[in-house]
């Protein structure tokens, strides 16, 4: 029974009218782009528009990095669904250039064709035909620097999908902004608007958002803190909140904690997240944790961080 939850929430994930693998992805095709990569994205709740660095949905958030600087990002998802992502930045031309290379598979799901020993169609047999899966990709090239005081960015993805033998292509592109007053910083994005191939003679579109939101630093105690909230709108899904904290009691050590929550009446997926990273020199190795839907498991991401001199990556004590 398990693998056929998978199978039909994974499946329904990358069409035009499905369910999806993650609170936020929505029920268009290509829905895996609303996959935040990396643990401290997962671990504050998917807030961070206005925070700097590779977790931020921001195109604008690599604008303040001074050097070079690389994630690697693996998530669990569902008890067989993985997602792993590459991101570099460079600076570049009075600002920075960013690549990243997003991967995402489903593993292996039963394949099932109809019984034919029972008089009625539509009923699977009860023993598989062989396996399939379901396979996204996306690689996108961007470029953020700092003009007239505000931090600005532009990214482009081509994205591709398979599910068992139908594929589909995708050309995305997001937008972003920050500013910063004193402590608080304000970001906004819009991503991921483009145009899709149809999947055999199913139209696809691209899940494209809006998100706006804010981060607050303070100390307390000698212990640095932040604060991130995030509202997000998105055609194919309820608007949703999106709230964040970290600590880092010492220099080695960031503490995180997130939820979030569609604001629509009738919806019930709030959901709580924790996290922490480990900072050695210039490297930060993360970890997050999730709890997912009854009988499918708990989602978990690592990430693995490194930035060169002047390139620290963002969060609370930096």
């Amino acid at each position: 029974m398990k693998h056929l939850l998978i199978a039909i929430v994974v499946a329904l994930a990358g069409s035009a009218h499905g369910v999806s693998i993650d609170d936020d992805a929505g029920t268009y095709g290509f829905s895996f782009l609303k996959v935040q990569s990396g643990a401290q994205a997962m671990a504050l709740g998917g807030a961070g528009v206005a925070a700097q660095g590779f977790s931020s949905p921001n195109p604008a958030s690599s604008a303040s990095l001074e050097g070079p600087a690389v994630e690697l990002s693996h998530l669990r998802l569902l008890s067989t669904v993985s997602h792993s992502a590459l991101a570099a930045s460079l600076p570049m031309a009075a600002g920075n250039l960013g690549v990243s290379l997003r991967f995402q598979s489903s593993g292996d799901i039963p394949l099932r064709g109809a019984d034919p020993s029972l008089p009625w169609n539509g009923v699977p047999s009860s023993e598989p035909d062989g396996t399939y899966g379901v396979y996204d990709a996306a690689a996108s090239i961007g470029y953020a620097r700092s003009l007239s005081g505000m931090d600005v960015g532009v990214a482009a993805s081509y994205v591709y999908e398979k599910i068992y033998v139908s594929s589909a292509h995708a050309f995305a592109m997001s937008f972003g902004a920050q500013k910063r007053f004193g402590n608080l910083q304000v970001g906004a994005a819009v991503r991921n608007v483009g145009v899709a191939s149809a999947m055999e003679d199913e139209s696809e579109s691209v899940p494209w958002d809006a998100i706006v939101g804010i981060a607050h630093e303070a100390e307390l105690a000698g212990v640095a803190l932040r604060g991130l909230a995030d509202f997000r709108y998105a055609p194919d899904y309820h608007e949703t909140v999106h709230v964040g904290v970290e600590a880092a009691p010492v220099d080695a050590l960031v503490l995180r904690a997130g939820f979030q929550r569609g604001i629509a009446s009738g919806t019930d997926d709030a959901t709580l997240s924790f996290g922490a990273a480990f900072r050695i020199g210039h490297a930060e190795f993360g970890y997050a944790y999730r709890p997912g839907p009854e009988g499918l498991g708990a989602r978990h991401a690592l990430t693995v961080s490194y930035a060169g001199a002047g390139g620290a990556l963002s969060h609370a004590g930096t």
